[in-house]
């Protein structure tokens, strides 16, 4: 499974941005840059180049520490993410709605299973995220605690509603 530079050049578009499920993408080749919903990002090869930073970063600081930094990492994300919940009327509309930018963005298909509102309460699943093949091999276990598990575990209590996200 090779790029063919040949492919390349002949399907190189003058295009440099799209919309995907409603979010916006923009690339800058002229900068090497590339935007998602206006924020810079980095594209990188998940069995390849993201797996290999996370092998590196396990083999200086442990399992133990590499899984607890991303969970940590995770939840210093909340806040914006809860931005976008928050923005809904309705928590199971905002759900949606980051679930949709999770999606766009390879991290998954994120699916409310469960809700209470008066326990303040939702049980979700993710699917299809990088998350599993890459954590899981590299840190040597079966189920991952990592930075999504982290971001979305905080979304009820970011809110200042002191609930529980169940996983």
């Amino acid at each position: 499974m090779g790029l063919d530079m040949r492919d390349v050049k002949e399907k190189r578009s003058n295009r440099n941005n799209i919309r995907v499920s409603g979010i916006g993408i923009e690339w800058r080749p002229d900068k090497g840059v590339c935007t998602f919903e206006k924020l810079p990002v980095a594209m990188m090869w998940v069995d390849t180049t993201l797996a290999g930073v996370m092998s590196g970063v396990q083999a200086m600081v442990g399992t133990e520490r590499f899984l607890l930094a991303l969970q940590s990492q995770g939840r210093k994300s909340v806040e914006e993410d809860w931005k976008v919940i928050s923005a809904f009327p309705d928590f199971r509309e905002g759900f949606r709605a980051i679930s949709n930018i999770a999606a766009v963005a390879g991290w998954g298909r994120w699916s409310l299973l469960h809700i209470d509102d008066k326990k303040k309460e939702c049980r979700f699943s993710v699917a299809d995220s990088w998350e599993a093949p890459v954590i899981a091999p590299v840190a040597l276990i079966g189920g991952p605690v990592s930075e999504g598990v982290g971001r979305v575990l905080g979304q009820r209590d970011a809110g200042g509603e002191n609930g529980r996200l169940l996983f």
